[in-house]
This record gives structure tokens, sequence and C-alpha cells, in this order.
């Protein structure tokens, strides 16, 4: 590319591989996730008030560097790189990713509760955060671990992501491999970084989806 990124196309980007990885796991895609993440921190973050900047730190010169909170034509870039980073940060137990998400909304708290109207993304970036986002690991064979992601994705659960890691993924980030594959299909139910023990049956997956911590 000729041209530098903005934040949008960072933040879009991580948002749409964290949602193809809900759809069919591939630890490749993972590794691309965590690249544009670390890259996306690297070049837009603001380390000293938090929030992202529309413009790379390396970009042009300009008069004014917008950092804005507020949804326009399509979600605003801040709001996107929020709810992507407490997704990625909730998933492979990075800190950095969280307290990044943290600092950010803080910035635009004020701006959240005196534009609401205008803030819906980083609205429901907020409800992520504050219902500590959960995520549910799947392990097992192929065939069996996209049984359990199917029977989980009959209900839409907008604070909950499903990931159907089968047990020939190898080379996962350190946190996600303590979601390990036992002899039968297993779940992992995480909220924020807390996870419950193995899970051996739909039943009780079911169940402990079905309560209000959950993330309905």
């Amino acid at each position: 590319a000729r041209l530098n990124g903005y934040l949008d196309d960072y933040a879009f980007l991580l948002g749409g591989l964290l949602e193809l990885l809900e759809t069919h796991w591939r630890t490749v895609d993972l590794e691309f996730a965590i690249a544009v993440c670390d890259s996306m921190l690297e070049r837009f973050e603001d380390p000293e008030k938090g929030g992202f900047y529309f413009t790379s730190h390396d970009h042009e010169s300009l008069l004014y560097r917008p950092k804005t909170g507020a949804d326009d034509a399509i979600p605003s870039g801040n709001s996107a790189a929020v709810m992507a980073l407490v997704k990625l940060g909730c998933l492979i137990g990075d800190t950095r990713y969280l307290e990044s998400a943290q600092n950010t909304m803080l910035l635009f708290g004020d701006e959240i509760r005196r534009h609401a109207s205008v803030n819906g993304s980083m609205t429901m970036a907020l409800q992520h955060m504050e219902n500590r986002h959960t995520t549910v690991v799947i392990r097992g064979s192929q065939e069996e671990c996209d049984d359990w992601l199917q029977h989980c994705n009959r209900i839409y659960r907008p604070l909950t992501s499903v990931y159907a890691i089968d047990n020939n993924q190898a080379s996962l980030p350190a946190e996600l491999a303590l979601r390990k594959p036992e002899q039968t299909t297993v779940a992992y139910l995480c909220r924020g970084k807390h996870c419950s023990a193995p899970i051996r049956s739909l039943e009780e997956l079911e169940k402990m989806l079905s309560t209000p911590a959950a993330g309905h």
C-alpha cells in the first residue's frame, strides 16, 4: 500500500478477524489479529491521555489531529477499537489490551453521558466492559466442536463470543492454551479473565450461558 492506513482500517479489520475466528477457527488468523492489534496500539494510541488518534504517529503533520468517539455514517474507530480490544484481551488473557480499552473508555466517559444519542457504538463497547465480556472456548474434534458451536449460536447473545478450537490447533497463546483439550469435547466459560472448570456437556454449558451474568 502506498498510503498510511487510518485507525478505522485497523480497528475494523481487527473486529472482522475476531468475527471470522468465531465462525471458523484458524490459529494463523489469531496470530494475524494479534499483529494488527499490536500495530494499532503502536501507531495510533495516546498512551498519556488514552484513546486513539484517527491518523498514525508517522502520518504527515496536520493542523488538527482528530480523536473522536462519536459515531458518524459508520461507528467510530475508537468504539470499534475498544470492542475488539475487549474481545481479544478476554480471549487470550492479555491485560495490555483490556487496560487500553479501559483508558479509552475513561477518556470518552463524559462525552457518552452528555451526548448518548451519537455515542451508540461506544455505549455498546461499555456494555462489554461492564459485563465482563463472556468468552466460550470449545475444545474437541472438529466435528464435535462444530456441533457445539452451532448449538451455542442458536440463541443471539451479543455479549458472548464462542470459539470452537479443535484439538489439532497448536501454538496457542499461553493463557488460551490453558483451555486444554480432553478425551471428550469440553468447553470453558470465561467472564473477563476468570474461567470455569471444563464443562463436559451441552446441557451444563447451556445452563451456565443462560445465567444473567453470561451476557444475554
